[in-house]
């Protein structure tokens, strides 16, 4: 089974949502499409995606209960001003920097549909060391000597803070969607690191524990446990059979066939 992605046509209706539609594989050749597959909740990035489902029960005002766990985890930007390079929090689907939550810009028939925003500030070191070295300069030039090793680290430092407070962060947001009656969890990315931050942020949100729908979910513990490798994997190829033997003539046919020998 293969997947394609076509954008939506009512994007007023939908909220920018695209149609998700199973179709057959490629070397299918009837190449028969299946129109009558649900819209899926992405709207942008990758189409990898890792999935989840709640385990446990789920208070019955569902959507306070995920309003609350987005808004304990909502996004704070970079402190220019401070010390982190990283920051990252849920944000709303349609408003990158959008944390107040409100139920139309969260709830869309029975998903949910929200952001993980991923910002990092990355100072250039070309420049940096750059800097350094003009500032290097100028301090043997006022002082007649060269600045010491705590100096040296001080006018870094400066430099660094100075970039920093000019910079602006790149920013990254991957997309969740969460199925209000299954709860189901689909995190649209492929970076271990952000499914491991957002698994994170929603069990300690949410106060449940959030299951992987993988393969190895679905099988028996037991059944695993009589998994053996097979001889091909170690090289143990059995030898082939031996061909079976010709069939032997009857003593009538041996006696006719001598007979026409002696003649």
């Amino acid at each position: 089974m293969a997947w394609t992605w076509a954008p939506s046509k009512a994007r007023s209706a939908t909220r920018g949502l695209g149609d998700w539609r199973s179709v057959t594989h490629p070397l299918d050749p009837s190449g028969a499409r299946d129109e009558s597959a649900p819209p899926m909740p992405v709207q942008r990035g990758s189409v990898s995606l890792s999935r989840f489902r709640i385990s446990g029960d789920q208070p019955k005002d569902v959507k306070r209960w995920l309003t609350g766990a987005l808004r304990a985890r909502a996004f704070e930007p970079i402190d220019p001003k401070g010390d982190e390079d990283c920051a990252a929090g849920f944000v709303e689907l349609e408003n990158e920097r959008g944390t107040d939550f409100p139920a139309g810009a969260v709830f869309n028939g029975d998903w949910a549909l929200f952001s993980w925003r991923v910002e990092k500030l990355r100072l250039p070191s070309a420049q940096i060391r750059a800097q350094l070295t003009e500032w290097t300069a100028k301090f043997e030039a006022h002082n007649g000597r060269p600045p010491g090793r705590r100096e040296k680290a001080e006018g870094k430092e400066a430099i660094r803070r100075s970039l920093r407070s000019k910079l602006e962060p790149v920013a990254k947001t991957f997309d969740v969607s969460v199925a209000l009656e299954s709860g189901d969890v689909h995190l649209w990315a492929a970076s271990r690191t952000v499914v491991e931050e957002v698994h994170e942020a929603l069990e300690s949100g949410l106060k449940v524990r959030l299951v992987p729908r993988v393969p190895a979910a679905f099988v028996r513990a037991d059944a695993l446990d009589r998994l053996e490798p097979t001889p091909e994997l170690f090289g143990e190829v059995a030898a082939p059979a031996p061909a079976p033997a010709p069939p032997r003539p009857s003593a009538s046919k041996a006696a006719r066939a001598g007979e026409v020998a002696d003649g």
